[in-house]
């Protein structure tokens, strides 16, 4: 009996020895300090650590102060992802970003595309195309290896900078709204350029801005030999006759020129001005724009005439393209009489049909 009583004692006792402790376990996690206690939460999963919100009143919004969270998104079909994420802190992006089979839209801020460019050293071929930047206030594009560049159908905003530093890049490509500032650094080795300058829905400025932006561009371009200026472009370069005139540009590397324009008598000037620039070119490619409404020139056949050509000392190929009409040939006859040491003439049609031609042909169908 008295066996019996000791045990009973004993048991009691580690009942009260087991209650006393969890209570004093959950009196010494409620002392704990919020910067503790969010420490904790941050080394569990993110799931988790959003439950002990139920805990109680104080625990209610304590997960919100962790400072990393972890989103197991991959295995739930996300579709859309943006990240911007400060530069000091990005390693690298996870390898499971690029696998994700559902993913259909990733937007990346400047800072992401700069590491991601940068952290590819051996990097020689980017094209970024059709991306939506008009959030972004800088793109920076340094790379010692890079050696070709497109940037085609980007959304930039106009108020971005533009930094492109590439010692090795032989090709560049700019198919976008044009931009504040407009940095080429480093491009000696450049050969070839495609500049295809677009309007912008967020530019409320008059399009003289955009020739002025659109001239220092072309301005940088001084070391190139392949020079390829779209109609856009040179509509934007008409605004700024004035500005062009006085383009003291020297382009004397170009020795292939390719441009394409409507039948108007500003973009003529346009022409003329540019031959002053690229006095040395081999090979000149003019092609003729599907002319927008309202903006036909009835006296274009004039204007040619009047327009002054620069002697082409160099010029040995002449390509005409979508030259349809006698107006347009005017054109032709007046290139051919500048051109000293013209060798060949080339007419490709609308159906990229193309033919040589020679000089007499062009004064037949011109007169």
């Amino acid at each position: 009996m008295k066996r019996k009583e000791q045990q009973s004692t004993l048991r009691r006792r580690k009942k009260a020895k087991i209650g006393s402790g969890e209570k004093n376990d959950e009196d010494r996690l409620s002392s704990l300090p919020d910067e503790l206690c969010s420490y904790i939460l941050s080394k569990l999963p993110t799931v988790d650590a959003m439950k002990t919100s139920f805990l109680s009143k104080r625990w209610e919004y304590m997960w919100i102060t962790v400072t990393n969270l972890e989103f197991d998104f991959v295995r739930h079909f996300v579709q859309e992802l943006e990240l911007c994420i400060p530069k000091t802190t990005l390693d690298k992006l996870p390898d499971l970003l690029f696998t994700s089979k559902s993913l259909k839209v990733l937007k990346l801020d400047d800072n992401v595309i700069w590491e991601l460019i940068s952290s590819c050293p051996k990097l020689e071929n980017l094209c970024i195309n059709n991306c939506s930047m008009y959030h972004m206030k800088i793109l920076n594009i340094c790379s010692s290896e890079l050696q070709n560049l497109s940037l085609i159908g980007c959304d930039i905003f106009p108020s971005c900078e533009v930094n492109i530093s590439a010692s090795k890049l032989k090709s560049f490509r700019y198919n976008c709204p044009v931009v504040r500032k407009f940095s080429l650094e480093h491009l000696c080795t450049l050969t070839k350029a495609d500049i295809d300058i677009q309007g912008s829905l967020y530019f409320v400025k008059s399009n003289k801005e955009h020739a002025k932006r659109a001239i220092k561009i072309i301005g940088r371009l001084n070391n190139v030999r392949t020079l390829t200026l779209s109609s856009k472009c040179i509509e934007f370069l008409a605004t700024a006759l004035d500005l062009l005139e006085s383009f003291s540009c020297n382009l004397n590397n170009v020795r292939h020129l390719d441009v394409t324009f409507w039948c108007h008598k500003s973009y003529i000037k346009v022409l003329s001005s540019l031959l002053m620039c690229c006095s040395a070119i081999e090979t000149l490619s003019v092609g003729i724009d599907m002319t927008p409404a309202g903006s036909i020139d009835v006296h274009f056949k004039n204007v040619v005439t009047t327009v002054p050509m620069c002697p082409l000392f160099n010029l040995k190929t002449l390509i005409l393209r979508n030259f349809v009409g006698v107006n347009k040939l005017d054109l032709v006859k007046s290139l051919v009489k500048n051109a000293k040491v013209l060798e060949k003439i080339v007419t490709i049609s609308a159906e990229g049909v193309a033919k040589e031609r020679t000089i007499e042909w062009i004064k037949r169908r011109a007169q």
